[in-house]
């Protein structure tokens, strides 16, 4: 296949005219996936500037109001290689269109990619927090013995004022945690939609949603920090270029 000649060469003046005035939307979809761009290109960011039986190549630009063209300033160039090569022209209409098809359906139902990663200080330190609720809870733990034993008794009257005067007694302690639980519950329904809607996996929305509940507002900050859109199209964008690849 390689060897044979390339009968297309010589007719690219008229398949660029055609493309260019009939299918700049086919255009930008094939520069788009294979350039892997994050953002997808408009018809008027693209024209077509070359083509043979190994490839073709589409100028584009992202500058406002700038026309694209190859060699012109702010354009770059995207080469779209056939695989395997055109065995001639009468083939060139065929496989445009077909890899046109994939270039559209890639870039129109892309999906950001997420992931998942324990916000492992947080946890801990949220782990910290409920037993020292637990600790200031105890209505039995600074009168124990070996708590008296271990702390001096002007801390333990210190630690019983934080406890009944400051935080208002366990009574309060105990509704003040109702409400927090309720909250991290309503932030972990919050995080089913939203995993939901950026088409995470069952695996990673559920623990996220687990995360969330636990954490709470923490988690949402570890959320977005790890699978803001840029970061999460940008994961996407590089499983579809290993695709290609393959």
């Amino acid at each position: 296949m390689a060897g044979t000649s390339d009968d297309i060469a010589p007719k690219a003046e008229g398949i660029l005219s055609h493309m260019n005035n009939d299918h700049k939307d086919s255009l930008a979809y094939l520069a788009t996936h294979y350039g892997d761009l994050a953002q997808p290109l408009k018809p008027n960011q693209v024209v077509m500037t070359a083509i043979d039986k190994k490839h073709l190549e589409i100028a584009y630009t992202t500058k406002k109001g700038a026309e694209p063209g190859k060699g012109k300033p702010g354009s770059r160039t995207v080469h779209v290689p056939f695989r395997p090569y055109l065995a001639g022209y009468s083939e060139v209409r065929t496989r445009l269109v077909d890899m046109s098809a994939v270039s559209e359906k890639v870039i129109t139902t892309r999906k950001p990619d997420i992931i998942y990663r324990a916000p492992k200080f947080l946890i801990n330190l949220q782990f910290v927090l409920i037993i020292a609720y637990f600790a200031l809870r105890s209505d039995t733990l600074a009168s124990h013995g070996i708590t008296q034993s271990i702390v001096p008794s002007d801390r333990l009257a210190h630690w019983n004022d934080l406890r009944n005067v400051r935080l208002g007694g366990p009574a309060k302690m105990d509704k003040f945690m109702k409400s927090i639980a309720r909250a991290h519950v309503v932030e972990g329904a919050l995080m089913a939609a939203l995993c939901w809607w950026k088409g995470a996996t069952k695996l990673v929305a559920a623990r996220w949603i687990a995360t969330t509940t636990f954490l709470g507002i923490p988690s949402w900050i570890a959320f977005f920090a790890l699978n803001s859109h840029k970061k999460a199209l940008r994961r996407a964008i590089h499983i579809d270029a290993d695709k290609k690849r393959k």
